[in-house]
């Protein structure tokens, strides 16, 4: 897997690296720089696998006055940097930093974590790639300032830490963001940001800066999917590992299915063959993505393979269930099997389709909609009564959704907010006046741009951009969970040139024959099985979350009930959570499991106390 960490101390204070990265030993072995002077010390490492494989790299290089730890990788043949396959990127770094500094992070594109120490300045630097698919996690104590790839390794160099309360607010409202850990003492870098720290001042700044290039214009819409065919398998491919087995997650949809097929088709070319696994449901059939996943994955020549998810309840695990530093729902037993399997098959790389729905639809939809309906209001009349109809939408709220809220300018939504008393994004059961103390309300609602505050194109990258919370939470958890196996997750969506692919379309192409993802699905053809191209819903798992949930029902009454939030406050009432759990049984499997969040913080903070 590989990390980055290290240390830069003027007080005095001895902190062993080596401390550090045994917390997070599964990340390899650590590998040591140390510059020492007078009135200070910095010392830098890497957590080195044994075998380098895929894309991915660690190293720890020094070049005259220059030493980098790096961790990730630059994408091939970039228009910037011309990195080439065969370069190390460690190397490519450390070149275009000497000539520009941190100027030129705006010309690296990958996904990496990095540290550069300036020998003659006594300058350190520390920056993230763009979209934040890699973890930088720092505390600052007097003159000290230490760092690492994961935050919970941080601890072992802090004497007393403290738990976040703002984080615990934004893991029970189902919000993440990576600068802000579990606590109060550490702290992480943003996508896009880079630190600088020069005698004692911390400095963090964004760096990425995304501009609009413009629409590419094409004849018809097959011209435009064959547009987007060449060029997302010439993305795609920069990111798969030569002379090494590879698998990828298959979920009944677009966005896994395509990643698939793209790889599929490059080790068809190598005489290689890919590996696909999917969830296998016998009982719940409405959950059941294995038919459709084995269509797809025979059709492109590759290899099969299920995990019977029913044997992995929910809740099976217990208190083991949750992540230290990332609140994900807590079936990691079904993970962990899977990994397993993976790795008793040679497989090294695992590709997944997260960040398609990002870019294509999800939280974009009603700003394409609301585009359109300005412009050819019959054309897209049919795809917002639609949209209507799968979200179970009133007409009035609909219309307010998708034609109002995008051009409404967001000081006037806030004041009609404050009038009629709505707070946005807060659950019914959390109390309003915790909620409004811990600065939810502001923090919740900042990534969500308004159109009529800006260009309609920028405003399209903000949503693709920074609107993917859980994108991130499940791609850290991800990656942290397959690493004990050996395992990297690669995620061929989160790349910024798949940003600007996908901005140069012209939003009208997006409902090209009322259709989502028309033009994935053109570009797709002769690569997926007709029936996948034309289906447009993908198996929902409410039903597996309702019956793991029901089994396991004594287990979550008793930890919600008389639990943290409940002592401290954070209920709405106080019987708020008895409340909800009945009614959510009551419902049946198309409930939404709007408890299971705060269930984790409190498995979370129960497992934490335990240490």
């Amino acid at each position: 897997m590989g990390g980055i960490c290290g240390a830069l101390t003027f007080s005095g204070v001895d902190i062993s690296l080596q401390t550090i990265s045994d917390s997070a030993s599964y990340r390899g072995n650590l590998k040591e720089f140390t510059d020492t002077w007078e009135t200070g010390q910095l010392k830098l490492g890497v957590q080195q696998p044994a075998l380098q494989r895929g894309p991915h790299r660690t190293e720890l290089l020094t070049r005259n006055h220059l030493t980098v730890a790096w961790y990730g990788f630059l994408y091939a043949e970039d228009t910037d940097t011309e990195v080439k396959r065969d370069t190390n990127p460690a190397e490519t770094v450390l070149a275009v930093f000497a000539e520009k500094g941190t100027a030129a992070l705006n010309e690296l594109r990958g996904q990496f974590a990095c540290a550069i120490w300036n020998a003659e300045s006594r300058t350190l630097c520390l920056f993230i790639d763009p979209l934040g698919v890699k973890t930088l996690n720092f505390s600052q104590k007097n003159r000290d300032l230490v760092f690492a790839s994961e935050a919970s390794s941080l601890l072992a160099a802090i004497d007393h830490p403290s738990l976040s309360q703002k984080a615990m607010g934004m893991w029970a409202c189902n919000a993440y963001d990576q600068r802000i850990s579990m606590w109060n003492e550490i702290k992480g870098l943003g996508p896009g940001s880079f630190l600088t720290c020069d005698r004692c001042e911390v400095n963090v700044q964004t760096y990425y800066r995304w501009q609009f290039n413009g629409y590419v214009y094409f004849k018809s819409p097959e011209d435009y999917a064959a547009y987007f065919r060449e060029t997302f398998f010439k993305y795609v491919s920069d990111s798969i590992p030569e002379n090494q087995s590879v698998a990828s997650y298959l979920s009944g949809g677009m966005d896994s299915t395509s990643i698939a097929a793209a790889v599929s088709s490059v080790l068809k070319e190598r005489g290689e063959r890919l590996t696909t696994f999917t969830y296998r449901f016998n009982t719940l059939r409405a959950c059941d993505e294995w038919p459709r996943a084995k269509e797809a994955s025979l059709f492109m020549g590759a290899t099969p393979f299920y995990v019977q998810a029913e044997n992995y309840w929910l809740y099976r695990d217990r208190l083991g269930g949750v992540q230290k530093e990332n609140p994900f729902l807590s079936w990691n037993m079904l993970d962990q099997e899977i990994f397993s399997r993976l790795s008793n098959l040679g497989i090294r790389s695992l590709f997944s389709g997260h960040g398609g729905d990002n870019l294509f639809t999800g939280a974009m939809v009603p700003y394409f909609l609301a585009a359109g309906i300005a412009t050819r209001p019959i054309q897209y009349g049919r795809p917002f009564l639609q949209m209507t109809k799968a979200e179970r939408l009133s007409i009035t709220r609909a219309f307010y959704r998708y034609l109002f809220s995008p051009v409404i300018p967001r000081p006037c939504k806030e004041l009609a907010r404050y009038l009629f008393k709505k707070t946005p994004r807060k659950p019914k059961w959390f109390n309003r006046g915790v909620y409004d103390q811990l600065g939810l309300r502001y923090i919740l609602f900042r990534d969500h741009p308004n159109l009529a505050l800006g260009p309609f194109e920028q405003k399209r990258r903000e949503f693709a951009v920074c609107e993917h919370w859980g994108i991130l939470r499940a791609v850290h958890y991800l990656e942290r969970l397959a690493a004990p196996f050996d395992i990297e997750v690669l995620h061929p969506w989160l790349d910024t040139r798949m940003i600007d692919l996908a901005l140069s379309i012209p939003p009208h192409i997006f409902h090209h024959k009322m259709t989502p993802k028309y033009f994935i699905r053109k570009a797709m053809e002769g690569y997926l099985p007709k029936q996948l191209l034309q289906h447009n819903q993908k198996p929902l798992l409410r039903s597996f979350y309702y019956y793991g949930c029901k089994k396991e029902e004594m287990f979550i009454r008793s930890h919600l009930e008389n639990g943290w939030l409940e002592k401290n406050g954070w209920l709405s009432s106080g019987k708020c959570f008895k409340d909800m759990l009945d009614r959510y049984y009551a419902g049946g499997e198309e409930s939404l499991a709007i408890f299971i969040f705060p269930l984790n913080l409190e498995l979370w903070l129960k497992s934490f106390q335990k240490r």
